[in-house]
């Protein structure tokens, strides 16, 4: 793994006070599946200048894919970073009672609690999102399916659901709807670090819209990374950035993860070559201060199964997320985590070519 000459350089540029900064705006921005080109993708655009990342190329709806790709260095990268910056959402049944309509999950359902949410309409006057209703998720029915309980507004087919949470400090915890604006922040803290100590890489990052989906086949979610990929130039490697599910191995507050399987082996593998050679790295991170593990527990599938249909290199690595699909809490993360994880990122960047 190549030198930096200054080490501590790194953790001068990746800190808690950006990583904060970056997370805040993304995971306060709405942005249903479907929607990245024209709302995650815009507050990473206007991001960049803050950042000093303005002279890198930023397309926020790429090839009219619906997926964000920053580019550093040449236009056909020799590894794609994917995080994808659409959370779950519900679409719109019909009303069923007085303020109450049915949802159908545009996600794994995998909720077990009530909780606030707001519904969203499009505005073609405004090109934007705007909010139509606000209320409650509630299960408070023998099959525990969603409805929307209205406390403002009303709800009309066309409409999105999703829960509502601003970014909060918990404790040691972070809230709010980070699946997977947690992941858009470590890859954009890679990306500040590799404009100042290794401007000669050549990668691209991918925001993709559509991961969140029906979970019964591959084929049924990551359907925005699928268009991305027919469009670009074959990539020596894929790495997915994303949430990795809390267990034995996987814990809050002790770093990054990576991992070499998704879904038990029903989504990607990684190759025997490319896993052993990146757990070298590992090792070689860990002794630069990066605190990076394996894990050995359930990892749920991602846009890892459009990469697939790509090339056979991926690479997985991730963050300890506890309730990402607000399960039976709002989702959580240790910011001190994103912080080895956008090391980690950086380091493969550069070290893996």
């Amino acid at each position: 793994m190549p030198e930096i000459s200054n080490k501590a350089a790194l953790t001068s540029i990746i800190t808690a006070t950006t990583a904060w900064t970056i997370l805040e705006t993304i995971a306060n921005t709405y942005a249903p599946s479907q929607t990245v080109s024209y709302t995650r993708a815009l507050a990473i655009q206007q991001l960049l200048p803050k950042l000093g990342l303005e002279a890198y190329l930023f397309d926020p709806d790429y090839a009219h894919t619906g997926n964000a790709l920053l580019t550093l260095g040449a236009r056909s990268p020799k590894i794609l970073f994917l995080a994808h910056a659409d959370e779950f959402s519900y679409l719109v049944g019909p009303e069923v009672g007085d303020g109450i309509w049915s949802l159908t999950p545009y996600c794994s359902d995998r909720t077990e609690i009530d909780y606030h949410a707001v519904a969203l309409r499009y505005r073609p006057a405004s090109g934007r999102l705007e909010t139509a209703a606000t209320g409650l998720i509630s299960r408070d029915n023998p099959e525990r399916a969603p409805y929307f309980v209205a406390q403002a507004g009303s709800l009309q087919p066309g409409d999105r659901v999703i829960y509502r949470h601003p970014l909060s400090q918990v404790a040691d915890a972070i809230q709010g709807s980070l699946d997977n604006a947690a992941g858009v922040t470590a890859c954009l803290l890679a990306v500040l670090a590799l404009s100042r100590l290794a401007p000669q890489a050549t990668v691209a990052f991918a925001f993709t819209d559509e991961e969140e989906g029906p979970p019964v086949y591959n084929t049924t979610f990551a359907r925005g990374a699928r268009r991305l990929l027919r469009r670009l130039p074959m990539p020596d490697l894929c790495v997915n950035v994303d949430g990795h599910n809390l267990s034995t191995w996987c814990k809050l507050g002790q770093g990054a993860v990576f991992t070499e399987q998704t879904g038990q082996g029903r989504g990607a593998v990684v190759p025997p070559q490319v896993y052993a050679r990146f757990k070298r790295m590992a090792a070689d991170m860990t002794a630069q201060g990066v605190r990076l593990t394996e894990n050995l527990g359930y990892v749920s599938r991602s846009d890892e199964v459009a990469c697939l249909e790509m090339t056979p290199n991926i690479l997985l690595l991730g963050y300890p997320l506890r309730d990402p699909h607000f399960n039976q809490g709002v989702p959580a993360i240790s910011l001190a985590d994103l912080l080895d994880l956008g090391q980690a990122i950086f380091w493969t960047a550069v070290g893996f070519v």
